[in-house]
């Protein structure tokens, strides 16, 4: 059964970034399309609050954020974003690849983090990762409930 396409999000002043994006995102080897319902194409700190209100009313699944221009606000953004609907799949890009940063990010809530220049294989790598994390947890559906474990060992 083939999944709809899953809604998401540029935030990217790089046009070659949305470009790949756009060709990638057309379909991956696991049958997920990714339809990019909103780009922001401005600079974060040009971020206004109706970019803001327009991509929670979008309401995408992932959201995938070029931190090449400021990588601190770009990660205050993507906590911000991660904070706003935990169900939420973040995918950062950008040059900035040392251990620190990549900590930084991942704390901010971002799961991908693709350097650029971003390759082809390496988005739709990240893109099915990311598919297959949303369709271990559907929208709208409970979670599941908690496994046991059972340990044994010898009294010898």
């Amino acid at each position: 059964m083939q999944r709809q396409a899953i809604v998401s999000a540029v935030i990217s002043t790089d046009s070659q970034f949305r470009t790949a994006l756009r060709e990638c995102g057309n379909g991956n080897g696991d049958g997920a399309r990714i339809e990019i319902a909103f780009e922001v194409i401005v600079p974060f700190i040009e971020l206004s609050h109706g970019h803001l209100e327009e991509l929670r009313y979008v309401d995408p699944e992932i959201v995938f954020i070029d931190l090449e221009g400021d990588p601190v606000l770009g990660c205050k953004l993507a906590q911000y974003l991660a904070e706003q609907n935990p169900n939420r799949r973040l995918i950062g890009a950008g040059s900035g690849n040392t251990p620190d940063f990549l900590m930084q990010a991942m704390q901010a809530g971002i799961g991908e983090y693709l350097p650029k220049p971003v390759t082809e294989e390496a988005l739709a790598a990240a893109i099915a990762r990311t598919t297959r994390r949303l369709a271990g947890a559907p929208a709208g559906q409970a979670k599941r409930q908690p496994g046991r474990l059972y340990a044994f060992f010898s009294a010898k």
